[in-house]
């Protein structure tokens, strides 16, 4: 039986997305793809101070459009808009309760779905196989160059 390399990457990639959209779910089925995406980015920048024009850079996103995006994530209790000391104009982006929270079960979610993933896999087939996508994803960056 021929292998199949891409299309055994498509079904794993299928139904991990599957997997990670029943959670999202079971979390919040209110939270907006691009809101999330925005509590990510905050999530990774905790020591930076975030303001809208940030997020607007960081998404391409209109003014317009993702004031409207905060103003629903801040009713919802994922982020917070607070003044700065300097200027009291700018409204530094942060998370709020319920993101801290949403957090919390995603990062559990992930440590459940990682050990789905990984039940009779040993240490040395996990090296192998890592060593063996970075090479992929190597070989991939390069040919797009």
């Amino acid at each position: 039986m021929k292998r199949e390399l891409v299309i055994q990457l498509k079904t794993i990639n299928f139904f991990l997305n599957k997997r990670i959209e029943e959670l999202h779910k079971s979390f919040d089925e209110n939270l907006s793809p691009i809101s999330g995406l925005i509590l990510k980015f905050l999530f990774q920048n905790p020591d930076k101070l975030i303001f809208q024009k940030d997020i607007e850079e960081e998404f391409s996103i209109k003014k317009s459009r993702l004031s409207k995006i905060l103003s629903t994530m801040e009713k919802e209790g994922y982020v917070k808009r607070v003044s700065v000391k300097e200027d009291a104009r700018l409204k530094q982006i942060v998370l709020g309760e319920k993101a801290k929270e949403l957090n919390e079960n995603i990062l559990k979610s992930k440590e459940e779905i990682e050990k789905i993933i990984l039940e009779n896999i040993d240490e040395k087939e996990l090296d192998i196989f890592f060593k063996v996508l970075e090479e992929m994803v190597s070989n991939l960056k390069n040919d797009m160059e």
